[in-house]
């Protein structure tokens, strides 16, 4: 850390007032640097825009490689098989994100590892890019066309660093008893055009580094981690001190007479209290009934578990109840 910032003040050409720390709360050890936003003649200190994009970064690799060596082909190899799954921006997702220069909303991504040669570099880079694309289809990013074509989100990459920072709040969270049900949960990015009905325990609000966005994360009852950005409904309810962490919010989409859309926002009070409330569970049993549902098992761990739990309860109850309906008129 001490070799970087040397360096650049040398870039910089003056000199720099920091402090670090270094946290070993992730898999991955890392120095946070605070960097005094004064140079060594008093005024602003200015970085310029593509120093901080990529030249810092540089100037790490450089050091790195001087330290390390440089990696072999089998080092990289294994390096992009254990991004594969990764709920974080890695470096394969940055050679898909060179595939939309122009910044679009979605852009096409080719992927075809029967192109490249079995067994080459180039093919197994090839096979670990089908393999993240997938990833990124199961979380609502990417959508496979067919024919080794994906269509891609234009800001999967905003919305795999916010998984990757809220990832981290969790850890910091955990005091406050809003840890994930089960670390197996899966994470979707859900969009306004997406909601129909959403249900579920909020987790976490944040705010986006770049963008300034704000988001929402929901433990969903469908077995889903959801983060959304903030609407309008949403930041009112928040206002209204509703949606707080470990809160049950339930979100539904609605329409104006004219068609125009809106959302619904209700907050059902603390999560935990909710397991105790019989007319909803009875109420929700009842319209899983309708949607042809017999039988909840708990597949989940932590709060979403037992909620499965509460809702099978209230299933079989309701069979018991057929039952019993049905026995009596054949009795008859």
């Amino acid at each position: 850390t001490r070799e970087l910032m040397t360096r650049m003040e040398r870039d910089l050409q003056t000199e720099l007032e920091w402090v670090a720390v270094i946290h070993y709360n992730t898999e991955h050890p890392h120095a946070h640097i605070a960097l005094r936003g004064v140079d060594q003649r008093g005024k602003s200190l200015r970085l310029p825009r593509e120093y901080v994009k990529s030249g810092i970064r540089s100037r790490a690799e450089d050091l790195l490689t001087k330290e390390l060596g440089h990696r072999t082909i089998d080092d990289a190899i294994e390096a992009q098989r254990r991004e594969v799954d990764q709920l974080r921006f890695t470096s394969l997702d940055r050679m898909i994100q060179r595939q939309n220069p122009a910044q679009a909303d979605s852009f096409i991504v080719r992927c075809d590892p029967a192109q490249s040669r079995a067994g080459s570099f180039s093919g197994i880079q090839q096979q670990h890019l089908a393999a993240r694309l997938s990833k990124l289809e199961h979380m609502d990013l990417a959508e496979n066309l067919g024919e080794c074509i994906w269509r891609v989100r234009g800001d999967f990459a905003e919305v795999l660093r916010m998984i990757d920072r809220t990832k981290d709040r969790q850890r910091v969270l955990a005091a406050h008893g809003a840890l994930l049900s089960d670390e197996r949960l899966p994470f979707a990015v859900t969009s306004f055009r997406d909601i129909t009905r959403l249900q579920g325990r909020v987790l976490a609000h944040g705010q986006e580094e770049y963008s300034d966005r704000m988001y929402l994360m929901i433990e969903g009852v469908d077995g889903k981690v959801h983060f959304l950005y903030q609407t309008d409904e949403i930041q009112k309810a928040r206002r209204q001190e509703q949606l707080r962490v470990n809160s049950f919010a339930r979100i539904e989409k609605q329409f104006s007479e004219e068609g125009r859309p809106s959302l619904r926002v209700e907050d059902l009070g603390d999560a935990s209290e909710l397991l105790q409330n019989n007319a909803y569970l009875r109420n929700e049993a009842l319209a899983l009934t309708q949607q042809g549902v017999s039988q909840v098992e708990r597949t989940w761990t932590g709060w979403l578990g037992q909620y499965q739990e509460a809702i099978g309860a209230h299933l079989s109850k309701a069979r018991q109840r057929e039952h019993g309906v049905r026995g009596r008129g054949l009795a008859r």
